[in-house]
């Protein structure tokens, strides 16, 4: 399985609503994510698998290496 070095999560919508990020470094549960807000960028996945899921919204993610 190939993994990424950083994962970065931004609303591609105002708002992006329920957003629930595990497996990763810095999880999330049930979080509104504002296009005003950071929070989303340079995440990393650390267990062998990961999951995204949000209610309502657009999510865009970007996956970068070093």
């Amino acid at each position: 399985m190939f993994l990424t070095d950083y994962e970065s999560f931004l609303p591609l919508t105002t708002r992006v609503e329920g957003l629930t990020l595990t497996g990763f470094k810095y999880p999330l549960e049930q979080y509104t994510m504002t296009s005003d807000n950071s929070l989303g960028i340079s995440n990393e996945i650390a267990a062998e698998e990961a999951e995204i899921s949000f209610q309502k919204g657009i999510l865009i993610m970007v996956e970068a290496h070093d």
